[in-house]
């Protein structure tokens, strides 16, 4: 037993390195800053190009892994990420992920969504081995977070003067270098334990950082007037005083107390700044949402607020599709998809929540229950670690220093994630990576070797050789592979964009066959879960190219509960004067989607025009259940009514549209030349 222990110490020195190596520190800041600042080269989604530049990083930190030393010849440095229990748990929702492709309506979908997963948990393996390898990266990473929080926080202080000087019209176009202004008030937050770390452990300047960019980053973080991270600022300052209470309690140490209190009074001074500047000098303009207090903006929180709504009927259709796959999940970045199933029978337009503004329910849903508790496990064991260490009396302040960023990190990651859709984010997927790889080196919690390692490796037989070149021949391939996906997915994107501003200006400024032979293979839906093949007919048909756009929604399977496709279909066979087709397709339309006007309308037309005019009646009177504001419908009922004889029915319809549309020109109109046909007819 004593000859073990001496053989452990000399592995744990040569593990921790004594310098930082230059090409581990540059890979470390491109991880942390590349992603923030990669420009979006005219996609329609700016997460496109910044996931392809993650993956271009791993590619590059796989040739520098390979280039060193004690990475290439130690087996025990390669895999000891696996070894932690973080580690196990990354590889199991890897696993996990990969079996929800059995139950994946659109595989491509699916694979595309698996590579940015690995591109996440390879970015976090790499992140594992460098600060492994010393814990001076940590403090430097640190500081280089709370630079990058201060230029953000900046950049929101300056947007804010433009907008009290008018010349920015609305605090929602206040974005920076970020695609969003949540993506840029997300970014903030999440970074804020960055400025809390130096605050506690560093000194000198590097504590004055901390202080500045603390204060300034939640001043940022009112001013963009996000009532999530409101409720998650309270959650940060809750937790750093549970934290002083573990740690005063656990090592008698004092002044814990004091560190937390400057916090508490620069956080009170962040309020009485932002309250002072939204009375004095915010436009008063009709946008009332901010000019609005902290405490009526989170009391403006309620289930009728549109929303809120959304995001809880959103989590509602989650919770049913968790139950109905509650193994495998509707599979990996199938949630857009699968979700259509329940969300079409209600919405009334093309207008959908692609994403569920809830990563917690939308992986659970996507990968089973298995998935989701898995995925909540990795953030478990963070804060476990970071608990436990705190609360035992025998852990030094060093230990509770190496943990204490990845724990208040990814707690904050956890608020943007039960809110937002941080994990289709790469800025914030970054971190999420820097986290997790921290938390993993620091933690210790790990599956103990059995037997000491020796610091001087024995000669390594030929057939191990072959073996590890083997495997890094496959990583090499697969991370190719992987980068080429994510640059297909960039090059759809710019075309998607395209696409999408003809769209808002109403025009069809490419020719079909440009749009058709620009588009790669993948993926087969955009970012926001539009059919590909849809995008593509819509020109075709604008040409009158009408057998060519069926050829090809016909062929198309990608999103089997949109509806687009069958909408689609119906007006090329309209527009070719087929209206037979026509009326089939819009039924199957109808089935999948019975709340869209268009369709209800001229579906009713045509069945009318038949003598199905009992059925037509049934799917407007089915409609205004749902939706009463659009008076086309009323009108239309009134003119059947009117046509069947049923002029007073007519007229009382009319008078119910007009409680729902009171001033409604049209409602009006058509209500008076009813009435008036009611009187002259006889």
């Amino acid at each position: 037993m004593k000859s073990t222990k001496p053989s452990k110490q000399v592995t744990s020195k040569k593990t921790v390195s004594n310098k930082l190596k230059p090409s581990f520190y540059l890979l470390m800041l491109a991880y942390a800053l590349v992603p923030v600042f990669v420009p979006n080269f005219s996609s329609f989604d700016s997460n496109g190009p910044k996931f392809l530049a993650l993956g271009l990083i791993n590619v590059v930190a796989f040739v520098v892994l390979l280039a060193d030393a004690e990475y290439r010849n130690r087996a025990e440095v390669r895999l000891r990420f696996f070894k932690s229990f973080i580690g196990i748990a990354c590889s199991l929702f890897v696993i996990i992920s990969l079996l929800s492709f059995f139950n994946a309506v659109n595989l491509v979908e699916a694979l595309l969504n698996m590579i940015k997963t690995l591109t996440v948990f390879g970015a976090a393996y790499v992140l594992y081995i460098i600060f492994k390898s010393n814990r001076g990266y940590l403090l430097h990473l640190a500081a280089a977070l709370s630079m990058l929080l201060l230029f953000d926080s900046l950049s929101v202080f300056y947007n804010m003067m433009l907008y009290i000087l008018r010349e920015v019209s609305s605090i929602m176009d206040i974005k920076s270098v970020y695609s969003h202004k949540n993506i840029l008030t997300s970014a903030i937050f999440v970074k804020i334990p960055a400025a809390m770390y130096l605050i506690f452990f560093a000194g000198g300047w590097q504590k004055k950082l901390g202080y500045v960019a603390g204060l300034s980053a939640v001043l940022a973080t009112l001013l963009l007037s996000a009532r999530a991270f409101y409720l998650g600022l309270a959650l940060l300052m809750i937790s750093l005083f549970i934290y002083a209470w573990m740690r005063q309690h656990a090592s008698g140490k004092k002044g814990y107390f004091r560190t937390i209190a400057i916090i508490a009074v620069a956080f009170v001074l962040a309020i009485l700044l932002y309250s002072a500047a939204q009375r004095i000098l915010f436009p008063k303009n009709t946008d009332t949402i901010w000019n609005t207090g902290i405490v009526s903006r989170l009391s403006s929180i309620s289930a009728d607020e549109s929303s809120t709504n959304a995001r809880l009927s959103s989590w509602k259709r989650s919770v049913h599709l968790i139950g109905d796959h509650p193994i495998l999940g509707v599979g990996t970045g199938n949630w857009k998809i699968a979700v259509l199933e329940y969300e079409n029978q209600r919405a009334p337009d093309f207008l959908y929540m692609y994403k569920n503004h809830n990563d917690f329910l939308e992986i659970t849903a996507e990968t089973g229950v298995p998935g989701g508790l898995v995925f909540i496990s990795i953030i478990i064991l963070i804060l476990f670690g970071f608990i436990r260490a705190s609360l035992n009396p025998d852990t030094d302040d060093d230990r509770v220093k190496l943990l204490f960023l990845p724990a208040f990190g990814i707690l904050a990651y956890s608020v943007d994630a039960f809110f937002n859709f941080p994990a289709d984010r790469p800025e914030i997927q970054s971190l999420f990576a820097i986290y997790i790889a921290l938390a993993a080196a620091y933690s210790g919690m790990e599956i103990p070797n059995r037997q000491a390692v020796p610091a001087t490796s024995a000669p390594v037989k030929d057939t191990d050789n072959s073996v590890s070149q083997l495997v890094a021949l496959g990583v090499a391939g697969l991370l190719v592979f992987s980068a080429w996906m994510l640059y297909l997915n960039v090059k759809s994107l710019h075309y998607q964009l395209l696409v999408h501003e003809d769209n808002l200006a109403g025009t069809y400024s490419q020719q079909a066959d440009f749009i058709i032979n620009k588009f790669p293979f993948v993926p087969t839906v955009s970012s926001h879960g539009e059919p590909i093949a849809v995008m593509k007919a819509q020109y075709l048909i604008n040409e009158n190219r009408f057998p060519e756009a069926v050829s090809l929604l016909m062929a198309d399977a990608s999103s089997p509960w949109d509806s687009r496709r069958e909408y689609y279909i119906t007006r090329a066979y309209y527009k070719a004067g087929m209206i037979d087709s026509a009326m089939v397709w819009g039924q199957k339309a109808y089935l999948l989607k019975p709340f869209h006007g268009n369709m209800v309308r001229a579906l009713s037309l045509w069945m009318f025009a038949k003598g199905q005019r009992q059925e037509s009646l049934k799917i407007l009177s089915d409609y205004l259940k749902l939706e009463k504001t659009n008076p086309a419908i009323w009108t239309l009922v009134a003119d059947q009514l009117k046509a069947n004889g049923q002029t007073d029915q007519a007229i009382a319809l009319l008078d119910s549209a007009a409680k729902y549309l009171p001033g409604n020109k049209e409602i009006i109109q058509k209500r008076n030349s009813v009435v008036m046909m009611s009187k002259t007819a006889p």
